[in-house]
């Protein structure tokens, strides 16, 4: 289980995606899967999953992870990314949204 940040490029248009993920082995079949990006799910369509390539840019520690996420964005552009602001991962969204909703009642 390897945590860090990694690249998904287009062979063909060199186009990049950004992630990462505490478990990229993981997170790398779930993108083989049906990727939840519309841009990327679209472009696998076009060219085919054969012409992408994955590639670990960083490990890092867990704590690390979302700081160096967006400064690999800020440097690299990837044409992929959705959103150019790294938000905090779905476990502490929800975490947060539960504890708010706690402290209401």
């Amino acid at each position: 289980m390897t945590c860090g940040i990694y690249q998904i490029r287009n062979k063909i248009t060199n186009n990049i995606y950004i992630g990462s993920s505490k478990n990229i082995e993981k997170r790398w079949k779930a993108h083989l899967g049906n990727s939840n990006n519309l841009l990327m799910r679209n472009a696998y369509s076009d060219y085919g999953r054969k012409n992408f390539e994955f590639t670990i840019l960083q490990e890092c520690e867990e704590n690390v992870l979302l700081q160096l996420e967006q400064e690999y964005i800020d440097k690299l552009k990837p044409t992929y990314n959705v959103e150019r602001k790294v938000r905090r991962s779905k476990e502490e969204r929800c975490k947060e949204a539960w504890e708010n909703w706690l402290n209401k009642t």
